[in-house]
């Protein structure tokens, strides 16, 4: 047994292996060799793995381990080993053949997209990693605890992280199918010692978080290219979110004026007097159930595109990005492809959605046209 500082350990980056059992290592002095790290809850999880394909029971005290009970032949019931964890006041089951690592919940990085569940993205083992709570679909009480824990939950090509208060044991049972009448998450609910276990169906987990998208590998050559830089100045600005666009496609922004702002907040058209021009101002970045309202609006955005003008309501300016200093990404959100710009200063990274504003002024006039 021998301390050494935190920041002696190193992370390796191996392939994305089930069986991978030392993720870190530490040199504890300059003369000896790094020291692997064994990761105990994984080759726990692993245990549960070789014991269910044994057919041995868990937890045997002994050395010659029985034989689990031989369960009823039946096509709709599988015997499975699930990771049992605390989220709020729920035990949630995850079947270990699902879980790819059990890791303290990492820093987090803001998300591009919106959603009630999302609490951030991470990077884990070389994939960007969208990270989720869970226990608002669950309808579990969170209190002011923060999760300690994430495990990265695996689903065909998806992966995603979910946060857990607590990390309880394994739990080898039998799981008939889903039962339809349960929670739209929820495969089974099983009774255990320290209450009802609600063991997840992760396919309908991916689909309740779309953003686990994001984490989705191509191909290895699209893996292995690095990522693009910008070439171009972008604006980054609030408004349901953080959006950047190219510098080039902004005329000028301008403060909202005090004499629009009564019609704005009702829902009624308005023109901005911009330049000898009559310029409709147009909200283009509204999100059923937003909190934002025309009243959070402060500056107007003003964009030409092919003789059509439009000026958008923002809440304010966020960043400027100069060239060469962000990457540029295209990721698949609820089924649609979004560029996303990515800036790093020291420790803090932050992602926000490209917009196009000209496409979006050339589209609002196609509209009024039709109209």
């Amino acid at each position: 047994m021998q301390r050494c500082a935190a920041a002696a350990v190193a992370r390796l980056f191996h392939d994305d292996r089930p069986d991978e059992l030392f993720a870190c290592a530490v040199r504890v002095d300059t003369e000896s060799p790094p020291v692997a790290l064994l990761e105990p809850a994984r080759l726990a999880a692993l245990v549960g793995v070789w014991c269910a394909a044994a057919g041995l029971a868990m937890g045997a005290a002994h050395a010659g381990a029985s034989r689990a009970p031989a369960v009823r032949s039946d096509t709709s019931t599988e015997r499975v080993s699930v990771g049992v964890f605390r989220v709020g006041d729920a035990l949630v089951g995850i079947a270990v053949a699902n879980i790819g690592e059990l890791v303290v919940t990492p820093a987090l990085r803001p998300p591009p997209m919106r959603h009630p569940s999302t609490r951030g993205l991470c990077d884990w083992r070389g994939r960007l990693l969208p990270v989720v709570d869970i226990g608002g679909l669950l309808g579990a009480t969170a209190g002011a605890e923060a999760p300690a824990w994430m495990c990265v939950v695996r689903h065909g090509g998806l992966v995603l992280g979910v946060l857990v208060h607590e990390i309880i044991a394994l739990h080898g049972a039998a799981v008939p199918a889903i039962d339809g009448a349960l929670a739209r998450l929820v495969r089974r609910e099983l009774p255990v010692e320290r209450g009802i276990l609600q063991v997840l169906d992760t396919a309908a987990l991916m689909a309740a978080c779309p953003e686990s998208c994001i984490s989705l590998r191509t191909d290895v050559e699209a893996r292995q290219r690095a990522p693009a830089t910008n070439e171009h100045p972008y604006l980054v600005f609030e408004w349901c979110g953080g959006y950047a666009v190219r510098i080039d496609c902004v005329q000028e922004i301008v403060p909202l004026p005090d004499s629009l702002r009564p019609r704005l907040e009702a829902g009624l058209p308005v023109s901005l007097q911009w330049r000898g021009h009559a310029v409709p101002v147009r909200e283009l970045f509204a999100e059923p159930g937003s909190v934002v309202t025309p009243r959070d609006a402060r500056l107007l955005i003003v964009v030409v595109a092919d003789a059509c003008r439009i000026a958008i309501p923002i809440a304010g300016v966020k960043a400027m990005i100069a060239p060469r200093t962000a990457t540029l990404a295209r990721l698949r959100v609820r089924a649609e492809l979004v560029d996303v710009i990515s800036t790093a200063a020291g420790p803090e990274r932050a992602s926000d959605e490209v917009v196009d504003l000209e496409a979006r002024a050339a589209s609002e006039q196609g509209l009024r046209r039709a109209a």
